[in-house]
């Protein structure tokens, strides 16, 4: 997921992001997205 946030797409969409994975990464990813931009 890292590497598409890095790619500077238009539209990110996610499903479960955070399923199968670290209690650590998972937090980071969840920072990640609170972060992103959102444009309405």
């Amino acid at each position: 997921m890292p590497k598409w946030l890095a790619a500077s797409v238009e539209v990110l969409t996610v499903e479960e992001p955070t399923v199968g994975i670290d209690v650590k990464s998972k937090a980071y990813l969840r920072e990640l997205a609170d972060d992103a931009p959102l444009f309405c």
